[in-house]
């Protein structure tokens, strides 16, 4: 594997290995304000260095973390990668939407058990589900007729899209940018609107977007 995609794994699973995945307390843990820099060497755009490193193989329990089997250090001393488990499922298509006004959603709810369809796409979460994509308003990313994949399961992460649930009901999809001080960035898909910040306390939850479905893969209910 190449040292540096070997070395954001290995930092991924420290920091579910001492802080259940929470990259905040685990960059605090490093000696950091927040998890910004953590997000940022997760997602390889700030390096792992040597000095974080040995910082973190200090920890008990830690010693000969960032060992590379492949570059003949001990593979004893190196976790098995988790296993991939995620299978293509059929996702219920729970709803319609389309971007209006200031990038806000426009979804239309279909009522529990009421649903038109199901789409494929790979997924272990059960909750996961669908929405049809309406007009032309999110394209080129999106194209009417064409469905838009969510799971609600896991934290999204830097760099990753996501639907953003407000606490006053409204809903946006954006690309999530980073967190920081009580603080969320985004950015719009539709490159008209700007990015927007807002208080974690706006927020009530985020569903990551796993990808787009093309209109020929739906099933009819």
């Amino acid at each position: 594997m190449e040292l540096k995609a070997y070395r954001i794994e290995r930092l991924s699973q420290a920091a579910k290995k001492m802080d259940d995945g929470n990259i905040t307390l685990f960059g605090k843990r490093l000696g950091y304000v927040d998890g910004a820099f953590v997000r940022q060497m997760l997602k390889g755009t700030r390096p792992i260095t040597e000095k974080t490193i040995r910082k973190i193989e200090e920890w008990r329990g830690m010693k000969g973390w960032f060992d590379n089997p492949s570059a003949g250090s001990n593979a004893m001393e190196v976790e098995d990668a988790p296993e991939i488990v995620a299978q293509q499922r059929w996702l219920p298509v729970v709803g319609v939407v389309q971007a209006g006004a200031d990038g806000l959603l426009v979804i239309d709810d279909h009522a529990v058990g009421f649903g038109d369809g199901v789409v494929p796409y790979w997924s272990k979460c059960p909750d996961a589900y669908a929405l049809r994509v309406r007009g032309d308003s999110m394209s080129p990313r999106y194209k009417p007729g064409e469905f838009v994949a969510v799971d609600p399961c896991f934290d999204v992460q830097p760099g990753q899209e996501c639907i953003i649930l407000k606490t006053n009901g409204e809903r946006m999809i954006k690309t999530f940018l980073w967190e920081r001080e009580g603080m969320a960035c985004f950015e719009s898909i539709n490159q008209d609107h700007k990015n927007i910040t807002l208080e974690l306390s706006e927020i009530d939850k985020l569903h990551r977007v796993l990808g787009g479905v093309p209109s020929f893969a739906f099933k009819p209910a």
